[in-house]
């Protein structure tokens, strides 16, 4: 799935610069008449599939055949406020033969959210000094122990970013294309860390 999400960015926006983690994406030089609209009816579609297939994700929907963990009950820690946190339950919760429970006492291992924060930076300036391009940031602090305190996942931060050009006559549409971003992110970072939750070495 997050294999099909990045081709569909890489077809759809040229690549600026890239990530360790992911490639930052910009949206396109602005352009006039209806070369303008044309191109903000592809990028909005563009969009629109994104999300559809982040749906897909959230949901739990697999590709590569279904996701299992090397533990029968995990316990996802953290602040009710951060979004990852509610969505890595639902993710936990669908995998077969593992239990999502209340406490780390009744868990073979926690998954703790430490700390998540989205940030709006700007990025590039015009020539007059006005916002040309700012940067969509979004940082998820986790770690992974055992009911005996070992670390089963040293302390890791997934980081992603997306790059967005400034318009200040589309502030509405802006902010619904942040908040699809934000989505997007979102859905690869919790697919980050299922994925190592998957691969984790319990111990014995």
């Amino acid at each position: 799935m997050w294999m099909l999400r990045r081709c569909l960015i890489a077809l759809s926006f040229p690549r600026r610069r890239e990530s360790s983690f992911v490639q930052g994406i910009e949206l396109g030089p602005r352009l006039r008449g209806d070369d303008q609209s044309a191109h903000q009816s592809h990028r909005a579609l563009a969009l629109l599939v994104l999300a559809l297939l982040g749906g897909l994700v959230a949901c739990g929907f697999q590709l590569r055949g279904e996701q299992t963990l090397p533990f029968s009950a995990v316990f996802v820690n953290g602040n009710s406020s951060y979004l990852s946190v509610a969505q890595l339950r639902q993710s936990v919760a669908k995998v077969p033969r593992t239990r999502l429970v209340t406490s780390l006492a009744e868990a073979d291992a926690e998954l703790k959210i430490v700390n998540e924060t989205r940030e709006r930076v700007i990025s590039a300036l015009s020539a007059a000094g006005r916002v040309r391009e700012y940067e969509l940031r979004l940082r998820i602090s986790y770690l992974v122990i055992d009911k005996q305190g070992n670390e089963l996942i040293a302390p890791s931060e997934v980081q992603l970013f997306r790059l967005v050009p400034y318009d200040e006559t589309q502030v509405l549409s802006k902010g619904q294309e942040e908040a699809l971003l934000y989505r997007d992110m979102q859905n690869d970072a919790v697919a980050q860390i299922m994925r190592r939750l998957a691969a984790a070495k319990p111990r014995t």
